[in-house]
């Protein structure tokens, strides 16, 4: 059975070279963060009909929504989509091109209403109809922006005139787009860089003081900065080079600012926490704090430097709270330590090699 129903579609510009020119494996976990902002961002119960990768198809059935509410819809999904990029951003550790690039990610979105058909196929429902294929493709028009929003003739008719009022950054243009099996389609557009205006920058993060008396190492590795640092932030590899380290368990698919992970031996388990990433012009500077079940709590601050066509690591190991570190405890941390980095060492020499890691 057809009735009439709201299209609602915010579809992420630039995501095409956004996955096919990075790392997949963090482009695409990238993107299905950034979809959830959009779920979340939901305020007009507006129904999933289905998520196709670089948008989200949203439908209402029944009588059109306010104008003013599904504009309103569009900012939020808008401001909420660019807070979490600049927070992204904020808080990037890796340095690979998706992490790198995820701010030139951008919105736009159609919006449209027509005669729809919601059908059950097994436990799903999916609408179908022509309106959702205008609305598809609209997505492809000639306007010459990546973050706008298009609204057509058939869904601005059903506003009363007197809702034609708008926000301050809503700049309608008309527009005649030629669609293929639908002939000319009136719609109008405004874009919405104003609304950039309007994005929280995030609260910068705290600086860390260290002032107890640190152990301190070096190594140097026969492999570029670059694969040292990808090697280094990579807590899921740690299982496959730390020494007598059993799991790694973490909620956190990429390695960020304030991100944790546990690491698990036969003798105790040890909380790690991104704290610090800075890339200065001929460095990088990574900093984890770490809480042991043993009851020691210590940073972990390392410096990557280019050295001779490699790398440069010293390490700085301090202790929080206050506390000093024994001569005992010094001892065995010496130990320790130049064992896992001498196994660090090996990985990341190893991953130059041919049939080494194969790099993201």
């Amino acid at each position: 059975m057809s009735t009439g129903g709201l299209i609602f579609i915010p579809d992420i510009s630039g995501f095409t070279r956004f996955v096919t020119e990075n790392e997949i494996r963090h482009s695409n976990h990238i993107i299905s963060e950034l979809i959830e902002v959009l779920l979340e961002a939901n305020r007009t119960d507006l129904q999933v009909a289905e998520i196709e990768g670089d948008a989200v198809l949203f439908y209402k059935m029944g009588q059109a929504p306010l104008l003013e509410s599904i504009i309103s819809q569009a900012q939020k999904m808008f401001i909420d989509f660019h807070t979490y990029l600049n927070i992204i951003e904020r808080d990037t550790v890796c340095q690979c091109g998706a992490c790198k690039t995820v701010s030139q990610l951008t919105l736009k979105f159609v919006a449209h209403f027509g005669e729809l058909s919601e059908v059950r196929i097994h436990s799903h429902r999916k609408i179908m109809g022509g309106t959702v294929i205008l609305a598809h493709k609209l997505l492809k028009n000639s306007i010459n922006s990546r973050e706008y929003i298009l609204v057509t003739d058939e869904l601005l008719n059903t506003a009363p005139a007197a809702e034609m009022t708008k926000p301050d950054w809503l700049q309608w243009q008309p527009l005649e787009e030629q669609v293929e099996n639908f002939g000319p389609v009136r719609c109008r557009f405004s874009e919405m860089s104003e609304l950039r205006k309007r994005v929280p920058r995030p609260d910068k993060l705290p600086v860390l003081q260290l002032d107890g008396k640190p152990v301190e190492f070096v190594i140097e590795i026969d492999a570029p900065l670059a694969v040292v640092h990808r090697e280094l932030i990579d807590n899921e590899s740690k299982v496959h080079w730390a020494p007598g380290m059993k799991e790694m368990r973490t909620e956190y698919k990429i390695n960020r600012i304030n991100a944790s992970h546990v690491c698990v031996f036969d003798d105790q388990e040890i909380v790690f926490v991104t704290i610090k990433n800075q890339v200065h012009k001929k460095s990088i500077v990574f900093v984890e704090k770490a809480s042991s079940s043993l009851g020691l709590n210590f940073v972990n601050d390392f410096k990557l430097e280019p050295h001779k066509g490699g790398t440069r690591l010293s390490l700085r190991i301090v202790l929080t709270d206050g506390q000093q570190f024994s001569d005992e405890v010094v001892a065995g941390i010496r130990q320790s330590m130049n064992t896992t980095l001498a196994a660090f060492k090996k990985h990341c020499e190893s991953v130059m090699r041919p049939g080494g890691t194969t790099p993201w």
